[in-house]
């Protein structure tokens, strides 16, 4: 068989980060033989020399053309070494993955390694750590809300990364880089809840709230 080609999505093959922990992967398996049947084994692993592997699948034989494998799926007739049905990848700062093709006649192609071996993907699938709401600076109409300590291990805070919510009266900051929201106008002797989300660079977030 040929070696797999048109290896993808790009959002798996360029080092992007993504929030998805069970990525599905791309790529079209042929053979010069048209008749033939192949199947495809997938690794993907931490290490760019493959030796600490988190999934080693391969698939039963099929029809040639465009296939797609999804981290966690169903054995379908084929098998896991490593992995299994139903795993979800761990946060990691670098995966790298390959696939090979072998035919019906066992003949096998080499492997064709995502991004030329460097990092594939990133994974960060958890929340930004929780920072801390505070309310300041209370007079008869204004309140200010300030957040600190939140934090992402992973991708990193998004350059815009907080949105302050006055959840009584539904007045929104809309995403900010700034930590600190001055809200004016407000009514005196009113209970006013304040909720701050956090967003990392890859749109997860987690939700504080004050009063």
């Amino acid at each position: 068989p040929n070696v797999p080609s048109s290896l993808g999505p790009s959002s798996l093959t360029n080092g992007s980060w993504t929030n998805d922990n069970t990525p599905s992967f791309t790529f079209t398996l042929s053979d010069p033989d048209t008749s033939d049947t192949v199947k495809y084994q997938i690794q993907l692993s931490t290490s760019s020399s493959f030796s600490a592997f988190t999934v080693d699948y391969t698939s039963a034989l099929q029809a040639q053309g465009s296939t797609i494998f999804t981290v966690g799926q169903a054995t379908s007739g084929g098998s896991y070494a490593v992995g299994s049905e139903g795993q979800t990848l761990p946060d990691s700062s670098g995966y790298y993955w390959r696939v090979m093709a072998t035919d019906n006649g066992n003949a096998t192609s080499g492997w064709a390694t995502a991004n030329s071996g460097n990092i594939a993907f990133k994974v960060d699938a958890t929340a930004p750590a929780t920072g801390t709401v505070s309310l300041g600076s209370i007079t008869a109409s204004s309140i200010t809300a300030t957040i600190t300590g939140a934090s992402d291990s992973g991708s990193g805070l998004a350059t815009t990364s907080y949105l302050f919510q006055n959840i009584t009266n539904s007045a929104s900051s809309g995403l900010t880089s700034a930590t600190t929201r001055a809200d004016t106008g407000l009514n005196p002797s009113t209970a006013y809840v304040y909720r701050v989300t956090v967003y990392d660079a890859v749109g997860k977030s987690i939700v504080t709230v004050d009063e």
